[in-house]
């Protein structure tokens, strides 16, 4: 409720009681006793970190959501638990394009594509349009970082493949906000590329 309520006010200090309310489910929800209730508490721990990143200690706070967004992973195997899996990878990919605007950004980007595109072993297209489409986007958010600081041309094509791919499910008529949103991203991206 908290990181919900972060997303129309008082974000930081709501980002706050989410997290707290979160580390203390996490004594009582550990891995050894409540694997699948530690894993999903980890990962919107790492959400809410990551949404608290975006408005203050950025590094700090995306190495906090990278740590919680891993420990979900250590108990959402792939092959037993793909969409739990996929949520993980897709806000690790998040946390580390956030990251890159900080620090070591190649390496971060090349992270965030990594987690992005494991994530999208799960988020296909025909099966999870939606979710497919949330991580073309940070894929594309990853590869057009990325293309800031290392092969420029090849990065900012694969960035505007991905944001087109996402563009396919995010149809003007559908989703008019998040095809706005990703509409400008790429429109930005070109005009990067092309300068």
């Amino acid at each position: 409720a908290y990181v919900t309520l972060a997303e129309v006010e008082d974000q930081a200090a709501n980002c706050r009681k989410a997290i707290a309310a979160y580390e203390a489910a996490l004594t009582v929800r550990t891995r050894e006793r409540f694997p699948m209730q530690y894993g999903m508490t980890q990962n919107n721990l790492g959400s809410a970190y990551g949404t608290l990143a975006e408005v203050e200690a950025k590094a700090a706070n995306c190495l906090k959501a990278i740590a919680a967004c891993e420990a979900a992973l250590k108990v959402y195997p792939r092959e037993r638990f793909p969409m739990d899996y996929a949520i993980s990878q897709n806000n690790l990919g998040a946390a580390y394009v956030t990251l890159a605007e900080v620090e070591d950004q190649a390496a971060n980007c090349r992270k965030a594509i990594a987690a992005c595109e494991a994530a999208l072993v799960v988020y296909t297209r025909e099966r999870f349009p939606m979710d497919y489409a949330m991580t073309q986007t940070n894929l594309g958010t990853a590869y057009v970082t990325l293309a800031e600081v290392e092969d420029q041309a090849a990065n900012c094509r694969k960035a505007i493949a991905a944001y087109k791919a996402a563009m396919d499910i995010y149809t003007p008529e559908e989703f008019p906000e998040l095809y706005r949103r990703v509409s400008k991203n790429l429109e930005i991206t070109r005009r990067f590329c092309q300068g």
